[in-house]
């Protein structure tokens, strides 16, 4: 895309940030929803009424053990209970939860728990399988269609759906209506970040991304203290899904992506936005920045050679395909935490509202660490060592809940037990930080016909891991060594070592076709030859190092666009010359009599003036050419062409402004 720096860079992109800030609330409150309402308290059998009042001292329950404890059976009672050699029974009246009479779930609402338990395991399978579709279904129409047309949908859709959920009284109408919610989910989040990154300016693509991403801890937390309050699913439920309204309200206010629009070659709708945007900044835009919108989108048909949106641009580029293919190991990697980890803590394992809310707490922490870190030495550098130094923590915590190796050292056993659940929850919040670089890569690595069904697949990838993750989480509960955690923090660590094969230059524009990527060149001039001015003077490059065939383009299109506005500056001098000649001499000029002699010498006067001037402005150009001569040694065709016809431009801008 063009680089309008002071039109795309002001207080409409910052309102644009918080907008799909707002956007991203109401999606992690329905993301983060099972861990509260598939909570199950402790339960067992409710007796006959009338037998309820006259079992004196007997046991109407069979007492089991678990995990070292004896309780009272869950799922079964005695048929006689005065006679226990009868035998028993399962739970024919019903259950008696133990909770308090404000806190009601779906499973104490819809007895989701021994026969019954399997439908509310068969949820988050459900759930998960549509997070995975929605990814790739709006990352297709958004890439056809346009981004905020298919994220108002998905928005009023999401809001619908929410909302919908407070009224359901059947499990079954319940599961489907959240199961399409989360094909919405990973639509708005998928649509979210592409239109963000697609609409601030590329000096801000990670900071933007990592803001969107505080949404998510944020959320979470807000999520944990709304649920203490309420603690009844269904106003929960009204709660959370209340804000979409509040955000489609000001859906209006959201722009279209200028990227997909020039990439798409929609001229007129681009020059509208781009015009909307210089106004609300109170920018200045170039007088031929038509001319230039126009020249982007003709150079962009040109490196097109079939479908923008076909998976071809992916699977023939090199670097995209092998980018590609790190990019799922990553995603996959970082979304196997799909529980909460923060129960492992003895102090937080059987309260749902402080598990959550300390999980948010750490994210929030160390995605703080990750920003500054990536400020400092690059994203590539903060990717891998998130995902080294949680890989780390995850297989230290492994270690030392071994206790055999630590049974000489009594007096530090106790310390050891309690560090080794600690070490796992920093792991695995570092590891889930990693998501905010991972979106960064991904949308700084797809072009912009396939960015939003790219970032869509690597979403899919990663809830492909949550299914995996909850037959982890259950393996780490029966798993006395917890060797789960141990190969998730190995695993982790191999991921931080691909980080290095990722590109490490990522402060660049995003990329509006594959051969950006592939070649590692910017395809518009003005930002190439803005970014191309270092203060030490840069290598010497021959001609064997060039790519021919992009030089060859480049040459072409420079001499196309020279010679155009060449055109464009002759044509203005002939006309301001022509209006005030002729309004000039028709002032003097008293009585019809002499308009013909006027009229004839002014046309005289006008073709040697407008010969003068176009010798002026040759002149002048030829000055601008031989200000700065290039040395024989150090000039090739590529740099002396771009070197003319880039200062050429540049005058004709500079000298053709306006201010909106």
């Amino acid at each position: 895309m063009p680089d309008w720096d002071e039109a795309c860079n002001g207080k409409y992109q910052i309102l644009t940030a918080f907008l799909l800030c707002c956007i991203q609330l109401p999606i992690t409150f329905s993301d983060h929803l099972l861990h509260l309402y598939g909570w199950t308290p402790p339960h067992r059998c409710r007796l006959p009424p009338q037998n309820s009042t006259a079992l004196g001292h007997a046991l109407p329950w069979p007492i089991v053990e678990v995990k070292g404890r004896k309780m009272f059976a869950s799922c079964s009672m005695y048929i006689d209970p005065n006679d226990h050699l009868a035998g028993i029974q399962p739970c024919s009246y019903g259950w008696e939860y133990l909770h308090s009479e404000e806190e009601w779930t779906l499973i104490t609402e819809w007895d989701l728990v021994c026969e019954r338990e399997y439908l509310m395991t068969l949820l988050p399978y459900v759930y998960t399988v549509g997070t995975m579709l929605g990814g790739l279904l709006f990352g297709v129409l958004a890439d056809h269609y346009g981004r905020r047309f298919n994220l108002l949908a998905a928005l009023f859709l999401h809001t619908v759906l929410g909302l919908s959920l407070h009224f359901f009284s059947l499990f079954t109408i319940f599961a489907v209506g959240y199961s399409l919610q989360g094909v919405l989910v990973t639509a708005i989040q998928c649509i979210s970040f592409t239109l963000l990154l697609e609409t601030v300016q590329y000096h801000h693509h990670l900071k933007a991304t990592i803001c969107l991403c505080f949404v998510t801890p944020i959320g979470i937390i807000i999520l944990s203290i709304i649920s203490w309050l309420i603690k009844n699913w269904r106003y929960i439920q009204l709660a959370i899904s209340a804000p979409g309204i509040v955000c489609l309200g000001y859906f209006w206010l959201i722009p279209r992506s200028l990227p997909w629009l020039l990439a798409e070659g929609y001229t007129n709708e681009a020059e509208k936005q781009l015009v909307h945007f210089a106004r609300f900044n109170r920018a200045m835009l170039p007088l031929n920045f038509r001319v230039r919108i126009l020249s982007f989108c003709k150079k962009i048909k040109s490196y097109t050679t079939g479908s923008q949106h076909s998976l071809e641009t992916v699977v023939c580029s090199t670097k995209i395909r092998r980018y590609t293919f790190i990019l799922y190991y990553m995603w996959f990697v970082i979304s196997l935490d799909s529980e909460s980890s923060s129960s492992e803590l003895p102090a937080l394992k059987n309260n749902k509202y402080a598990s959550l809310f300390v999980k948010g707490l750490m994210d929030t922490g160390v995605l703080i660490l990750v920003y500054f870190f990536a400020q400092r030495f690059g994203p590539r550098s903060a990717h891998g060592t998130a995902l080294g130094v949680g890989g780390l923590f995850c297989i230290g915590s492994v270690l030392l809940g071994y206790s055999t190796y630590f049974s000489e050292i009594k007096p530090f056993i106790h310390l050891l037990t309690l560090l080794s659940p600690i070490l796992s929850v920093i792991g695995k919040a570092c590891i889930r930080s990693a998501a905010a670089t991972s979106i960064f890569f991904t949308l700084k690595i797809f072009p912009t016909g396939v960015r939003a069904i790219g970032l869509g697949s690597c979403l899919f990838w990663s809830r492909t891991a949550h299914l995996i993750g909850i037959h982890i989480s259950s393996l780490e509960v029966e798993n006395t060594y917890n060797i789960p955690l141990a190969v998730y923090g190995f695993l982790s660590i191999i991921g931080g070592f691909l980080t290095s094969f990722l590109p490490a230059n990522c402060h660049r524009p995003l990329p509006n076709v594959a051969i950006e990527v592939e070649k590692a060149i910017i395809l518009d001039d003005f930002v190439r030859r803005k970014r191309a001015r270092p203060l030490v003077a840069p290598l010497q490059r021959t001609l064997s190092s060039i790519d021919t065939d992009v030089l060859h383009f480049d040459e072409e299109q420079e001499n196309e666009r020279n010679n155009t506005l060449l055109e464009l500056s002759v044509r203005e001098f002939q006309n301001s010359r022509l209006q005030h000649v002729s309004t000039c001499h028709l002032r003097d000029v008293a009585g019809p009599s002499r308009l013909c002699h006027v009229t004839d010498r002014s046309s005289i006067l006008d073709k040697e003036d407008t010969e003068s001037r176009l010798t002026d402005l040759e002149d002048e150009l030829n000055r601008i050419w031989e200000v700065n001569p290039v040395p024989e040694e150090e000039a090739n065709t590529d740099s002396l062409a771009e070197f003319r016809h880039g200062d050429v431009r540049e005058h004709y801008v500079r000298m053709n402004e306006t201010r909106f």
